[in-house]
């Protein structure tokens, strides 16, 4: 038998340029398009794109356009059925996890070093910190050494640019309000209560009282319900910790030094006799005598007084010498023997 065959054309296509660029990397929990123009750029013009987890494209991956990390593959089909194969890495580096940990409150006019290793312990290590007065972190805080109070934001970053950001808070506690009222002057040998409610009379309530002897507060004051002439320091602590430290001045008056001099012993008045008694003279003093076996001639409410001695016996003499401008007074006695006078005999007439 004779076969016989006819000759034809076998056509052979090209596979078409398949060219993958990774997207670039991208933080947790963000996602990366496989399908953005970027990826395949340089390849074949008119390719038709599919997107697999494997490389015999036999399993489809079903969100291209929210890839997770991880390698997947993408195929390129020409219309004429021919296809190329490429992997395609997307990255999604972790985010860092910021932990704050809150400055302890301090007190007016203190301020918080936010940068201190305390407030982001625990964080994850290697972080870059940066301050900011928002949560979007478009703003910087300027003074995050010496933070005043408020709500301030530290952002971590780590080495691959992906960020946390967290707030932290600040607490400036106010210095309580403490109000002095200088006790009234006493006259010597009188004492000062500090610790009564009219010296502190206007300060903030609640207040704790102390009694200091110095304005830094080092050495108590042993005795502030009697206390003695001298400048003391009053501390008023509130709930918080914070305090206002204050002076308080005591007052105590000097008593004025009455001393009689005069006549001792004396005799009874004879024909208007009459005796001196006086105490040194002292400006802006005033003088009150008191006589006890006669009677004050003259010279009351002065320093000198003339006394008519009518009583025979045990007599005195007594001044209160007062401060006028302090109202402190002293009391002084002289005791004086009134002799009787001498008996008078009757005229006998011869």
């Amino acid at each position: 038998m004779l076969l016989l065959l006819q000759a034809g054309t076998l056509t052979i296509n090209a596979a078409p340029t398949l060219t993958i660029t990774n997207p670039a990397a991208v933080c947790n929990p963000a996602t990366v398009d496989l399908t953005a123009a970027a990826v395949t750029a340089g390849s074949t013009p008119g390719l038709t794109f599919t997107y697999w987890t494997d490389a015999a494209a036999t399993i489809a991956y079903a969100t291209p356009t929210a890839a997770t990390a991880g390698t997947y593959y993408i195929q390129g089909t020409l219309a004429g059925g021919c296809s190329t194969i490429q992997p395609v890495v997307v990255t999604v580096n972790p985010t860092p996890t910021v932990v704050i940990t809150n400055p302890a409150a301090v007190c007016a006019p203190g301020t918080m070093d936010l940068t201190a290793a305390s407030v982001t312990a625990g964080s994850t290590a290697g972080l870059v910190f940066t301050y900011w007065t928002d949560a979007a972190g478009t703003i910087p805080y300027a003074t995050p050494t010496a933070a005043t109070a408020g709500t301030y934001y530290i952002k971590g970053t780590n080495a691959s640019s992906c960020t946390d950001i967290q707030p932290v808070v600040v607490t400036i506690n106010p210095i309580p309000a403490l109000v002095i009222t200088d006790p009234a002057a006493v006259c010597a040998p009188g004492t000062a209560d500090l610790t009564a409610a009219a010296v502190t009379a206007g300060s903030a309530p609640g207040l704790v009282y102390t009694y200091w002897t110095d304005a830094a507060a080092t050495v108590p004051y042993a005795t502030p319900t009697t206390a003695t002439a001298g400048t003391y320091y009053i501390k008023g602590t509130n709930a918080s910790g914070c305090f206002d430290i204050k002076p308080v001045v005591v007052t105590v008056n000097p008593l004025p030094t009455p001393a009689i001099t005069g006549p001792d012993p004396v005799c009874e008045s004879v024909n208007g006799q009459t005796a001196t008694y006086s105490t040194p003279a002292v400006a802006g003093h005033t003088y009150t005598w008191t006589v006890t076996g006669g009677t004050i001639s003259a010279g009351q409410g002065t320093n000198s007084i003339t006394v008519t001695w009518t009583t025979p016996g045990a007599g005195s003499v007594s001044v209160t010498e007062t401060i006028t401008a302090s109202g402190c007074s002293a009391n002084v006695v002289k005791t004086v023997t009134v002799t009787p006078k001498p008996a008078t005999s009757p005229i006998s007439h011869n």
